[in-house]
């Protein structure tokens, strides 16, 4: 009877099942608590997760039941016996049992209390040092429930931007916070972030919950208050910028360089050290290194050239650094003098500058019939025939005057060491009577250099057409240095048909400028001076400005307030829309003149026909010609020799790139193809 008792209890016992098998890559605690086997050799650890309240395990798993110590070998060159913790497995939690194997071990044989034994032959080489995990499911008939085999981690982190590595494995926060479904057993983790302190530690997951984790990293920063006299100056921290004064810095502690630095001041530095949490002041008074400067030039239409820019006619005013610096005066009809100037941080001063020596030319005027006045720029010299050595040299603009007779007007070129001489044979007057108009002056009869006042507007005539009839003047005053857009407005705001003036119109006015100069200061008016803006667009960046002293024109940015507006308006002498239409078509006709034996080199595009028949040395003048209409200063010899000769040559710059048109960009490309040939 208690045989087959026996008999019936066994067989109502039920085996393990099978779950699974493998080696945990990220179980470092084979490697943290090494154990050996006889030989020396480092063993595996495994982890067995079966849900029996006792469990024993056989087979050839190495370390003596009672010493703890590596078995012996058997005849098959494995260890025999099993785990010896007290003679048992080491059951760390409720379902959790580890023991260390020697590497190569075959199988474990698995006795749960109240199961059949299940032995588990190994389908992978087992190797020292990692960590194996077998999980066995208990069936559901079985005298025990299925326990838990994984558990949450609930992790906080500050800052919220850290860097979080559980396990070796870079895992991503979520507004500071981690959820993370982990297996039973021991966890590594790291929390790190720029400019903190990191944090690193174990944790363990196990069936008694979920593992809350709160880490708050330390920082491992300081804070820099900087502050400057004048504010707005430049902070820079071991030669990075960081911003601009008064600032407030996050800095990693330790030891820093800081600099602070403004536009016209000494620099101020300072070495520091900054500790973890620190805050500490920067305070820079920072000392000027300039000084206000005047420039007062000889003439007031000379102009002052600092560094190779041209910055005022007549006199300047500004900031200039503490140095020397080496300053030009150009006056039309004088030689260029050089004056250096010291200037000193901190101490304002004002320098009356030398102009150079005139140089003069021959001029001689003869006309038919004799003893009609000439003029130069508005200036009486005498009667015809005329001879003078005592002449000014560049561009003039001359009136030869006879009662009877039409004025002669023409703007002439005197040159250094050369006779200009101008003949003459005077017209008889003939008076184009205008054709009466609603308004009480339009019988009034114009020239070129009048000044103007009707119908409320005031100027200076400095365009006629050919009929008499129609004109255009130039306004009164002008604005100071402005940007593109507010000479634009500003010429608008003169009054209805006051605008901006073109290149074309400007260009125009030169060859009468001191004429117009001459009515406008004994009128009230400004007298033209300097460049000024036109309406004529560059690109996008740049406009068009015009010196309408001397007809030279040039780029510059939109943006920039060094030049001028001064605002032109067209006028009818009678009431007429055919005289207004004639006006209109005369000056779309108008054309300037381009300086230079190749002119074409500027206005168009070149074709082939325009240099197949020239040599080489042609083709060199003609391509540098372009540089030297805006004033390159040539460094080859027979180049600045050749255009030092030109009348209309002014060297003023050592780099003219930025200045050529795209026409002119492309036909310097198309020259040098030839040259090349």
């Amino acid at each position: 009877m208690l045989f087959l008792l026996s008999i019936s209890a066994v067989g109502s016992a039920q085996e393990l099942e099978f779950k699974s098998f493998e080696f945990n890559v990220h179980d470092a605690a084979a490697r943290a608590k090494a154990v050996v086997d006889l030989s020396e050799n480092p063993c595996a650890l495994l982890r067995v997760y079966v849900a029996v309240e006792s469990a024993d395990f056989k087979g050839n798993l190495g370390i003596l039941e009672d010493s703890g110590k590596p078995a012996p070998r058997g005849n098959d060159g494995y260890p025999k016996g099993n785990l010896g913790v007290k003679g048992k497995a080491q059951k760390i939690r409720n379902s959790e049992y580890v023991m260390y194997i020697p590497a190569g071990s075959k199988s474990i044989t698995v006795q749960g209390e109240g199961f059949l034994p299940f032995t588990y032959h190994f389908n992978q080489e087992i190797k020292g040092l990692c960590t194996y995990e077998l999980y066995l499911k208990v069936p559901e008939s079985g005298p025990t429930k299925q326990a838990l085999e994984s558990q949450f981690l609930a992790m906080t982190v500050t800052p919220a931007t850290a860097t979080v590595v559980v396990d070796e494995m870079m895992r991503t926060l979520e507004g500071g916070q981690l959820f993370l479904e982990l297996p039973f057993g021991r966890h590594t983790y790291q929390v790190m972030a720029p400019m903190h302190h990191m944090q690193q530690g174990e944790f363990e997951i196990s069936g008694k919950g979920r593992t809350d984790l709160s880490i708050a990293l330390k920082p491992a920063y300081g804070t820099l208050k900087v502050s400057s006299t004048p504010s707005g100056a430049t902070v820079m921290v071991d030669g990075v910028v960081k911003g601009t004064t008064p600032c407030t810095l996050q800095v990693e502690s330790g030891n820093h360089f800081v600099q602070v630095m403004h536009e016209g001041y000494i620099s101020y530095a300072q070495n520091l050290a900054l500790t973890d949490g620190a805050t500490l002041p920067v305070v820079a008074g920072l000392k000027a290194n300039f000084a206000q400067v005047t420039l007062r030039a000889p003439h007031a239409e000379s102009e002052i050239w600092l560094g190779g820019e041209k910055i005022g006619t007549g006199q300047w005013s500004g900031r200039l650094n503490a140095g020397t610096y080496s300053v030009e005066v150009r006056t039309e009809g004088y030689k260029t003098a050089t004056q250096n100037i010291e200037v000193v941080a901190d101490s304002p001063k004002s320098y009356t500058l030398t102009g150079g020596h005139a140089v003069y030319g021959v001029l001689k005027v003869t006309s038919q019939p004799m003893g009609a006045t000439v003029k130069l720029d508005g200036t009486v010299l005498g009667t015809t025939p005329f001879m003078s050595n005592e002449v000014l040299i560049g561009n003039r603009t001359l009136e030869v005057e006879l009662k009877g007779y039409d004025t002669h007007r023409e703007v002439i070129s005197l040159v250094r060491d050369a006779v200009k001489s101008v003949e003459l044979t005077l017209k008889k007057e003939e008076l184009v009577t205008a054709t009466p108009s609603t308004s009480p002056n339009s019988q009034k009869s114009y020239k070129v250099g009048d000044y103007y006042n009707e119908n409320g507007r005031v100027g200076v005539v400095f365009w006629v057409d050919a009929s008499g009839q129609c004109g255009k003047i130039i306004s009164m005053k002008a604005t100071g240095g402005t940007q593109w857009s507010s000479a634009v407005q500003w010429c608008r705001s003169q009054g209805a048909g006051w605008r901006m003036p073109t290149k074309q119109e400007l260009v125009a006015l030169s060859k009468v400028s001191r004429l117009i100069n001459s009515t406008l200061t004994s009128k009230g008016g400004s007298a033209l001076s300097g460049w000024y803006w036109v309406s004529d667009n560059y690109n996008t960046e740049r406009g068009w400005r015009v010196n309408p002293l001397t007809g030279w024109t040039e780029t510059g940015k939109k943006i920039c307030y060094d030049y001028q507006a001064r605002a032109v308006a067209e006028v009818a002498f009678v009431s007429s829309s055919d005289a207004t239409q004639k006006m209109v078509e005369a000056s779309s006709s108008a054309k300037t003149t381009t300086p230079g034996q190749y002119p074409q080199a500027t206005d168009r595009l070149l074709t082939h026909s325009d240099v197949a028949s020239r040599s080489k040395k042609e083709l060199r003048v003609m391509r540098n010609e372009i540089f030297a209409r805006h004033g390159y200063i040539f460094k080859s010899a027979d180049l600045r020799n050749h255009f030092s000769k030109q009348s209309w040559y002014r060297a003023r710059y050592s780099n003219v790139d930025a200045k050529l048109t795209p026409i002119e960009q492309k036909n310097v490309a198309f020259i040098r193809k030839y040259e090349q040939q």
